[in-house]
Parts: C-alpha cells; structure tokens; sequence
C-alpha cells in the first residue's frame, strides 16, 4: 500500500513532456536555412526528432534537462514538388523523454523558388556565313536541385532551339550554324541573340546579345571555253563555282570580247556550275571577261582567250559629214580655177 502511495506521489512529480511556442522564420527561399525555436519539457533526458518536410533525414537532438529551448537550422536545397513557384511544407517536432512521455508539434514553412540568373553570356561575333557561332553562358541558381530548360532564339529567322540542363548545371555552351547574312544587298548583318533560362519551378531569366554574320565572296574553278572555234560556231563557256553562303543567289556577267553587249545569266541557290554559248562572226583572238557575283556583294572574276580562225572583220570605210564634204568640194573647186588660169 505504500508502495503504491510512493509510486503515485512519484509519478505525479514528473513533468508533462511537452512542446511550446513552435515557430519557423517563413517564407524562406531555396537555398537558404530556416530557423526552427520552440521550448522543451519532459524527464531528462529529452530528444527531439525534427522532420523538416522535405524528405531530408529527420535530425535528432538531446537535452539532459527537464526544460531546454529547442532551435535548429535546416537548409533548403529546394522547393518541391517542381512546377510551382512556391510550396509549404510541414515541419513535424517529436518529443520523447526519460519517462517514456512523448509529445508531438508541427509548423507550416513555405519555400520560395529562386529564379535562375545568366551570367557572362558570350557568342562568336563576327562569324562568316555557314559557320558556326558558340554560344556560352554562366548558369546561378539557390536551388542546386533545380533543372533548366534553355530557349535560344538565334535571330536569323530559324525555328528557336530547346536545350535541356540537368540539376546541378551551371554552364551552358550550344553552337549554331548561320547559313547567310540575310537579307540580301548587304556585306554583313547584325542579329540579336535572345536566350531564356527556365528552372523546373517556373523561375525565369533572360539575356540577350548582338552578333554579326558577314557574306563570303564565291570562287570560280576550273573555267573553259571551246578553242580554237572556227567563225559563225559556237564556242562552249563552261566551269564551276562556290560560296559557304548554301542560300546565296548569283549572277554571272560575261563580256564576249567582240564588242558585242555583255550577257547576263542568272543561277539560283544551289547552284554550283554554269554553261553559256557564243558564236563569233569573225577570226581573230577574244578576250573573254567574266564576273559572278552573289547576292551580298561577293564577286569573283575570271578572264580567257578564245582564238577564232578565219578573216578578221573587214577595216572601216571613213565617210565624210556634209561640212566636210563641202568643204573638199570647195576646195576641188578652187584647184581647178587655178589650173585653169594657169593654162
């Protein structure tokens, strides 16, 4: 009976385990630390098991006395679930004591997303038509378990590319190639460069930059023409020609060499030979005179003889005009008088 007496007093002289004034430092951002305070009571010893909400490891902390104030930090690496700027989570406090007494608290803390940031963006300016830009950028981001998406606007009229960037990225390199310095007329032109960095929470970025691309002239290979060819047959003009710019037009200009008006022909892109004819009405050795240019102010130049067996074109008659005319007929007129007073 005494025993039981005793066993009552003691037990009733043994504190209510208890958790007291939970409270969190909210909202906190991505890659920054809550701090978690609160007040203790229990039998010696205490221990406090903090479930953060965001699927860490709980952490563990003791006490050896029968009140103690509870603060913790805890860092969050992330606001999941992906796909939501911000999410709130649950913090969980259980309390177990040296008399087997438990206790059970809980707290909201919302975690905000941090938005990526590009740094040092960089690309290959000037580069030539058909050649090939890199592109190159720093990534930041709090949230180091957050995956980017990279939207890349290349400004040359081609569809926007999509890169995609694990957790834990922090560059970025992409190249493109620039087929031509659109529009046409120009020896270069200036685009501008827009990149979109999205993490997997909604956080975006953007950062844009100029780049030139400049117009390579053609190249003429291996021109021919059929020589010698006999006078009133025509002589074959043929050869080959190429420009890195694969959405360059030309045009070829060719000076005959017989006084005849230059001939003009049009290729269109693609196009990587020409092939024109010319008959010579007379003999003799032709200077033949080419010029292809692209439409960007590229040109390349060439120049060949044909020889023409046969008669050259026969001399020019001179002819008088009536003054002079007149004048001869005057002065045969003034001879002949001489003569005749001199008789």
């Amino acid at each position: 009976m005494i025993t039981v007496v005793l066993s009552a007093l003691w037990s009733a002289s043994l504190p209510a385990q208890t958790i007291s004034g939970l409270s969190v430092t909210t909202p906190v951002g991505e890659g920054q630390y809550a701090s978690l305070t609160g007040d203790l009571i229990g039998t010696p010893p205490l221990t406090a098991s903090i479930d953060w909400g965001d699927g860490s490891p709980p952490e563990l902390i003791a006490f050896q006395l029968e009140a103690a104030p509870l603060a913790a930090t805890h860092l969050y690496l992330d606001d999941d679930p992906s796909g939501t700027a911000e999410d709130e989570l649950t913090i969980e406090v259980s309390l177990t004591d040296g008399g087997g007494g438990e206790d059970v608290a809980r707290v909201g803390v919302i975690v905000l997303n941090a938005a990526p940031v590009l740094h040092n963006l960089f690309v290959t300016s000037p580069v030539e038509e058909s050649g090939v830009a890199s592109l190159t950028a720093a990534i930041g981001d709090e949230g180091v378990l957050d995956s980017f998406s990279i939207l890349v606007d290349w400004g040359d009229g081609s569809p926007q590319e999509i890169y995609n960037y694990p957790a834990g990225a922090t560059a970025i390199l992409e190249t493109h190639s620039y087929l031509d310095d659109d529009p046409s007329g120009t020896g270069s032109d200036a685009y501008e460069v827009t990149v979109t960095i999205e993490d997997d929470d909604t956080g975006v970025d953007t950062a844009a930059l100029p780049i030139e691309v400049v117009n390579v002239a053609p190249t003429l290979h291996f021109v021919s023409i059929t020589t010698p060819v006999e006078a009133g047959q025509p002589a074959a003009l043929s050869g080959f020609f190429s420009d890195p710019g694969i959405l360059d037009t030309f045009t070829l200009e060719v000076d005959w060499g017989d006084g005849s008006p230059p001939e003009i022909f049009p290729y269109p892109a693609g196009s990587t030979s020409f092939g024109a004819n010319h008959s010579y009405a007379f003999g003799g050795v032709r200077v033949i005179e080419l010029a292809l240019r692209d439409d960007d102010q590229g040109s390349a130049f060439d120049v060949l003889e044909v020889e023409v067996p046969g008669d050259p074109p026969p001399a020019a008659v001179p002819t008088l005009g009536r003054a002079a005319a007149g004048v001869l007929v005057a002065l045969l007129l003034l001879a002949a008088a001489r003569h005749r007073r001199a008789a």
